[in-house]
């Protein structure tokens, strides 16, 4: 591994560490309740990115599309994320093996806190181009053996933001 993706696994790490501390702190002094502030937390987090990721995409002058969502995207996640994407039919589905925060949290039992955290996807892609949607369809903090997902525009006839 080189010493940038030992730099990006070690910030994930802390990343996931801070938002393990945070929402712990939060349940034990809020309950049940804190989750719907959890949520809005992410939510809010997630569209930011996805604005700020719109941006960049905009200010290169391309189009808000699946693919340069990607190719703009905020983090260098393919470094220590393993997975792998494939695009048809304007679609993307994707596969992600491993991942820093999810090992984190289990490391920690805090699958359903961490899980969660998931939901900045949705909102990342929304915040970025209110016609792509984003779906989960596995994910390994529900104990599946992988995260799998699926990127597709609302209108399938829509290929960017008009």
């Amino acid at each position: 591994m080189s010493e940038k993706d030992n730099a990006v696994e070690k910030m994930a790490e802390l990343m996931a560490l801070l938002y393990y501390h945070l929402t712990k702190v939060m349940i034990e002094d809020y309950g049940e309740k804190a989750k719907d502030t959890i949520k809005k937390a992410i939510y809010n987090f997630g569209l930011e990115r996805g604005k700020n990721i719109a941006r960049k995409v905009i200010e290169n002058g391309e189009e808000l599309t699946i693919e340069n969502l990607d190719k703009f995207y905020d983090m260098p996640i393919s470094s220590v994320w393993k997975g792998k994407s494939e695009y048809k039919n304007e679609e993307k589905y994707g596969t992600l093996e491993s991942c820093v925060f999810a090992r984190v949290w289990i490391e920690k039992n805090w699958q359903e806190i961490g899980r969660l955290y998931c939901e900045v996807d949705p909102a990342i892609r929304e915040g970025y181009n209110p016609d792509i949607l984003y779906t989960s369809l596995k994910n390994v903090l529900e104990g599946d053996n992988c995260c799998e997902s699926i990127t597709k525009y609302k209108d399938q006839n829509k290929s960017e933001n008009e």
